[in-house]
């Protein structure tokens, strides 16, 4: 179950960003998804649930975000959008394509008291 590391990196990243700002209560964290990331939203969930009562944090809500995938075709430089499964560019049909977004799970913000 590789959510409960990528729990453990989130959570390392709030810890960070908390004592930057001497915040005293975290209430929630927003966290999108990419869609090639291959994680599961619930096990992620649960993962986090159990590392921030850890870190003596208490309740904290969790909001996630899917992001698309978007990609750039090396041929053409046209950035698109694939449909699921098809990676090929609409223009020059090569699939020959990087990665610009949709394979990370990162913090978007927190909220705090």
């Amino acid at each position: 179950m590789h959510e409960m590391s990528i729990a453990l990196g989130l959570v390392e990243a709030v810890r960070a960003e908390m004592g930057r700002h001497d915040s005293k209560r975290l209430l929630r964290v927003g966290i999108s998804i990419g869609e090639l990331a291959g994680v599961d939203r619930q096990s992620l969930s649960f993962c986090l649930d159990a590392t921030f009562a850890e870190e003596h944090w208490g309740q904290v809500g969790t909001e996630f975000r899917a992001q698309a995938v978007e990609v750039r075709c090396r041929t053409c430089m046209r950035c698109f959008q694939p449909p699921r499964d098809d990676f090929r560019c609409p223009d020059c049909q090569t699939a020959a394509v990087d990665v610009l977004s949709g394979d990370a799970v990162e913090i978007e913000w927190l909220e705090v008291e």
